[in-house]
């Protein structure tokens, strides 16, 4: 089985979905090379203004700020020449050598640790710029990782992969729910209805994210899931419903709901993006079937039916 992202690329030419989700990831790679790029310089910058002979201690933000413009520039190397598979961006033989000599980075697993590794590295380089890019990171460097594990499975034991971490995402969510209402009461008045937001969207919050575990965990109890919301059992609606929800999470409180929210939000667009890995073109894969039976995908009306 396959788990080099170039090597699976030639093995399936002709398979155009599983290229454009390529694409969609290498995107992202880019991104996160241009963000780490960006800490990088401010790092280094913000490092210039501590550093001294001695102690070594203070040389800290300036040698990491180097090193994370020279990651960044890897990574965005790296990401622009998985975007176009006839090397309109030039990177060709650069992202060859990068290859060769760091082979981790042409698979999903591999390319996820070192993000991560990026992530926690970029956190404490400076202000708040550095923690939101290291947050970002982080959270791209995860979705690498469960890339990895739905890029070598089978779709029963993909669709089960991404049930197990809905689960664990709706519970998030309805702690953030709760979180949010709680803090919502202590500034809670009859008027204006301005200061009920936090209140009412805690309820909702808890009450979507218990959804999301009930229809996982239990779905003979949760029989309307696919007869008035059947957008929730394919990964396109599941995922733009979760990002809707973790950017309603954002809001709601403190840092938590901050990062929950980050989570839920990311986990939306992963789930989005791992449709085009098992679609079919101009079809869609009911996740509760393919967990149960490794359901092929379906067309449209059959789902509707």
């Amino acid at each position: 089985m396959e788990q080099s992202i170039s090597g699976k690329l030639e093995s399936q030419k002709d398979n155009k979905t599983l290229a454009t989700f390529v694409q969609f990831m290498s995107v992202c790679t880019a991104l996160c090379g241009l963000i780490c790029l960006g800490a990088g310089v401010l790092g280094f910058y913000w490092g210039t203004a501590v550093i001294k002979p001695w102690p070594p201690l203070t040389w800290n933000n300036c040698v990491g700020g180097f090193f994370m413009i020279v990651f960044g520039v890897v990574l965005t190397v790296l990401g622009l020449n998985s975007v176009s598979a006839d090397d309109t961006t030039g990177t060709a033989e650069y992202a060859n050598g990068i290859k060769e000599w760091a082979g981790f980075l042409d698979n999903f697993l591999g390319r996820g640790l070192f993000i991560c590794y990026l992530g926690l590295r970029i956190m404490p380089l400076g202000k708040y710029f550095c923690l939101m890019a290291g947050l970002a990171l982080l959270f791209f460097g995860f979705a690498n990782i469960v890339v990895h594990f739905l890029w070598c499975a089978e779709v029963k034991v993909a669709m089960d992969y991404l049930n197990k971490i809905s689960v664990l995402v709706g519970a998030i969510v309805c702690i953030a729910g709760g979180m949010g209402f709680y803090w919502g009461t202590k500034v809670i008045k009859p008027w204006p209805p301005l200061t009920w937001n936090n209140c009412v969207g805690g309820i909702f919050m808890a009450v979507f994210g218990l959804m999301i575990v009930v229809m996982v965990l239990s779905p003979q109890n949760a029989a309307f899931v696919p007869k008035y919301l059947m957008f929730l059992d394919t990964l396109i609606g599941r995922g733009a419903f979760f990002m809707f929800v973790g950017l309603r999470i954002i809001p709601l409180g403190q840092f938590y709901c901050l990062v929950a929210g980050m989570v839920t939000f990311s986990w939306g667009v992963l789930n989005i993006a791992v449709h085009w890995i098992h679609n079919a073109d101009g079809e869609v894969l009911r996740v509760s079937l393919a967990a149960k039976e490794g359901g092929k995908a379906q067309k449209v009306e059959e789902v509707k039916n």
